[in-house]
């Protein structure tokens, strides 16, 4: 879902959430996939962008490692505190904007606190939501769908009705492709349909694009 290659997304798997799983966590795997929580789902999107920014993968988890032990994270590219100036990564201490680096000197250069927060609602520094649309371009409300564990396990809904967008296209797609039948199966309104329905296309594009 973060719209990169597949070998990518591997990479970051395998040295950040990979480090997790031995032969006695099977589990977390099926058929060829990961089965990630929230947590992880958002610890990849972020490690994403920051290396989209200019980040290379072997700084980030070099800081990942330190970082997890100074701040006792195991998710420490979600926390707030992370900023990048496109080279390395920094996090904001008590007394500064400090290198996560076995240096571990205080930064004075300028820095470009990353937009990618935004996105993502906290609970103090901990990620509880996240609104994809915006930042996948898509011509609706940034916060009309969103990604909450505490609704659907973690499927993305629309924040207002806490509908599934999947179930809501699959409900336009049984009705004959009928927006207002859809609309009153949930009791929801003819836009609500249609963010829904442009979520699950542009949803179902970057899957394609992820497994191609």
């Amino acid at each position: 879902m973060i719209g990169t290659n597949r070998h990518f997304v591997y990479a970051v798997i395998n040295q950040i959430i990979g480090s997790r799983i031995s032969g006695s966590d099977g589990d977390l795997r099926r058929s060829g996939y990961y089965i990630v929580s929230f947590a992880d789902l958002l610890e990849i999107r972020n490690i994403h962008s920051f290396h989209q920014s200019g980040v290379r993968l072997s700084v980030l988890a070099e800081t990942a490692r330190h970082a997890r032990m100074r701040f006792d994270t195991e998710y420490p590219f979600s926390d707030r505190r992370f900023m990048t100036d496109g080279a390395e990564v920094f996090a904001e201490t008590a007394i500064g904007l400090e290198d996560i680096s076995d240096r571990s000197q205080l930064a004075f250069e300028e820095v470009v606190v990353p937009s990618l927060f935004e996105p993502v609602d906290y609970d103090i520094d901990e990620p509880i939501r996240w609104y994809p649309a915006g930042e996948w371009g898509l011509g609706i409300d940034p916060k009309s769908v969103c990604l909450d564990p505490a609704y659907a396990f973690g499927s993305p809904i629309l924040t207002q009705h806490h509908v599934r967008t999947e179930t809501l296209r699959d409900s336009f797609i049984a009705e004959g492709r009928d927006l207002q039948a859809a609309a009153l199966t949930y009791d929801v309104s003819l836009e609500a349909v249609k963010i829904a329905l442009e979520f699950e296309r542009e949803k179902e594009r970057r899957r394609a694009n992820v497994e191609a």
